[in-house]
C-alpha cells in the first residue's frame, strides 16, 4: 500500500489508496492521486470564493490554481500530499468563517468549523502557521479598527463583526488544541522537528532579506536562466508579478484607510499580511527560507491582485478584461516552462533498485532520508527502510544513525532493541560511497545500481559492528 508521508507528526495519509483499487502500478495511482488533490484544491478554494464574494477575481485566482507556475508550487500542491490537505482545510476554513455572516443554519457551520479545525491543529505546527495565528492577527485588527471608528463598544460589536469573530476565535482555538493533542499524545508515536524544542537564532538582516529568495521562487524565478531565453523571460516576469502583487497590497492598505473595502476584503488583506509577517519572521528566526511554509499567505498575494484590479475605475471595457486575462497569461507562460522541463518517463533508479531487493528477497534496510521513502512506494510498501539523517549537510549516515524526523518510532524501536530479523541491506548513493563509509567494503558489496550500491549484510548487529570498525 502507498501512503503518502504528510502530516507534521508523519501519520501516513492514504491519498493514493483509491487509485491502487483502480491501477495495477503506483505511478498511475500517485497520477490518480495529484488529479484528486487538485481538484481537491480546486474546489476547496471555489468554495472559499463564493463564501466571500470574491466574484470574477475568484474565477481569475481559480486558472491559477490550476497551472503548476514555479517549481515550489508545483511540488507543494500537486506533488507533497502533506501541505495539499492543509491548503484545502485553509481555503475551507476561511469560506466558513467568512461566510459566517450570511449563513443561515450557523449552529451547524459553526460545528463544522470547529471539527475541521482540531482535526487540522493535530497535524502539528503546520495549522497554527497556516491559518490559527494569520486569522487570530486578521480578525484582531478588524475589531480593533471596529472599535476605533465607532465611539461606543456595543455600535463596534455589531451582529456581522460578532459572528465572524466569534467563529474565528472558535476554530482558532480549537486548533490550537489540536496542536497540543499532537505535541502530547501524538509525539509519542512518531519523532520530528518540534518547534516547542527549536532554538531562535539571532535576528539578521541577511536572513531576512533571503526571503525575498524563497518568494522569487514562488512566482516562478529560476536562477541560471539565460535573460534572453524563454526561461530568461519568465523569471523576469515573475519578478515583475512579484513586485505587482506587492504593490497591489500597498494599494488596498490606502483604500482601506479609505473606507473602500468591505469587511471580507479587509480580512483577507489582514490575513495575507500576517501570514506572509508570520512566516518571513518564523524562517529567519529559525534559519530558513522556504517559502512553502508560508504558502496560503502567498496564494493570498495572488488572490489580491486580482482583487485590486476589480476594484480600480477602468472605464475601458477591452483594458478591464485584458489585464487579468494578461496576469493569468504570465502565469500559463510559467507553468509551460515547468512543464517543458526534463520529465523521467522511464522506470526511475530507485523503482530499479526496489525490484532489485524485491527479486533477491531483501525486505528490511537501511538508507538516508530522502532514498528511503522512494523505496518503499515504488516497492508498495513491501519494503521497510530505517531512515538516516540526509547526507547532504551531515554525516551521521556514516555511523547508522536514525533519523529522528518522520520516522516511525516503532521503526526505532525495532533497530534498537534489536527486533530486526535476518539480513538487512544499506542503500548508498555514488556521492555518499565517496565519503568513506566504514560499512561500505567490497566483502559486502552485493549490487551497483543506478540508483546507489547495495550492501548485505546477516544481521543489523553485523552492520552496527563493520560501522562501528569492529568486524
Amino acid at each position: 500500500m502507498v501512503l503518502l508521508l504528510g502530516a507534521a507528526h508523519g501519520q501516513p495519509v492514504p491519498l493514493y489508496q483509491l487509485g491502487l483499487l483502480l491501477f495495477d502500478s503506483w505511478h498511475s495511482a500517485r497520477v490518480f492521486g495529484t488529479a484528486l488533490m487538485l481538484a481537491g484544491i480546486l474546489a476547496s478554494f471555489l468554495y472559499f470564493s463564493r463564501e466571500a464574494g470574491l466574484g470574477r477575481a475568484g474565477v481569475y485566482m481559480a486558472v491559477v490554481l490550476a497551472m503548476p507556475f514555479s517549481d515550489v508550487y508545483a511540488y507543494v500542491a500537486f506533488l507533497n500530499g502533506g501541505y495539499s490537505v492543509y491548503l484545502m482545510l485553509v481555503f475551507v476554513l476561511l469560506g466558513l468563517v467568512l461566510g459566517m455572516e450570511k449563513a443561515r443554519h450557523r449552529g451547524i457551520r459553526l460545528l463544522l468549523t470547529g471539527i475541521l479545525s482540531l482535526w487540522g491543529g493535530t497535524g502539528g505546527v503546520r495549522m497554527m502557521l497556516f491559518w490559527a495565528v494569520p486569522i487570530s492577527a486578521a480578525c484582531t485588527l478588524e475589531a480593533f479598527e471596529a472599535l476605533r471608528q465607532n465611539k461606543r463598544m456595543a455600535q463596534a460589536w455589531q451582529q456581522p463583526l460578532r459572528i465572524t469573530l466569534i467563529a474565528a476565535a472558535l476554530s482558532a482555538g480549537l486548533t490550537a488544541a489540536g496542536y497540543l493533542i499532537n505535541a502530547r499524545v501524538l509525539s509519542g508515536l512518531y519523532d520530528y522537528v518540534r518547534y516547542d524544542q527549536t532554538g531562535l537564532s539571532m535576528p539578521q538582516s541577511s536572513l531576512f532579506f533571503a526571503q525575498l529568495t524563497g518568494i522569487a521562487e514562488f512566482f516562478g524565478y529560476r536562477a541560471s536562466s539565460r535573460m534572453i531565453s524563454s526561461r530568461g523571460v519568465a523569471s523576469l516576469l515573475a519578478l515583475c508579478m512579484m513586485g505587482l502583487s506587492l504593490y497591489a497590497v500597498s494599494r488596498l492598505l490606502a483604500r482601506s484607510r479609505a473606507g473602500r473595502l468591505c469587511r471580507t476584503q479587509r480580512i483577507l488583506l489582514y490575513f495575507t499580511i500576517s501570514s506572509l509577517a508570520l512566516g518571513i519572521t518564523v524562517n529567519a528566526l529559525t534559519e530558513n527560507y522556504f517559502a512553502r511554509y508560508y504558502l496560503p499567505g502567498l496564494l493570498m498575494l495572488v488572490l489580491l491582485l486580482f482583487v485590486c484590479w476589480e476594484g480600480t475605475v477602468c472605464l475601458c471595457a477591452p483594458l478591464r478584461r485584458a489585464v487579468p486575462l494578461a496576469l493569468c497569461a504570465v502565469f500559463a507562460l510559467e507553468a509551460g516552462i515547468y512543464l517543458r522541463q526534463e520529465k523521467t518517463t522511464q522506470t526511475a533508479p530507485y523503482e530499479d533498485a526496489a525490484d532489485w531487493l524485491l527479486s533477491n528477497g531483501y525486505t528490511r534496510g537501511f538508507a538516508t532520508f530522502w532514498n528511503g521513502a522512494p523505496l518503499t512506494e515504488a516497492s508498495d510498501g513491501a519494503i521497510t527502510v530505517y531512515t538516516m539523517p540526509d547526507s547532504y549537510w551531515q554525516d551521521d549516515y556514516k555511523h547508522l544513525t536514525l533519523n529522528r524526523f518522520l520516522q516511525e518510532k516503532a521503526n526505532i524501536e525495532a533497530v534498537e532493541s534489536g527486533k530486526v530479523e535476518g539480513p538487512v541491506f544499506v542503500l548508498l548513493t555514488a556521492q555518499e560511497c565517496l565519503q568513506d563509509v566504514p560499512y561500505a567494503d567490497e566483502a559486502h558489496l552485493a549490487a551497483q545500481l543506478d540508483a546507489g550500491n547495495v550492501y548485505i549484510y546477516e544481521s543489523v548487529s553485523a552492520l552496527y559492528a563493520a560501522a562501528a570498525g569492529e568486524e
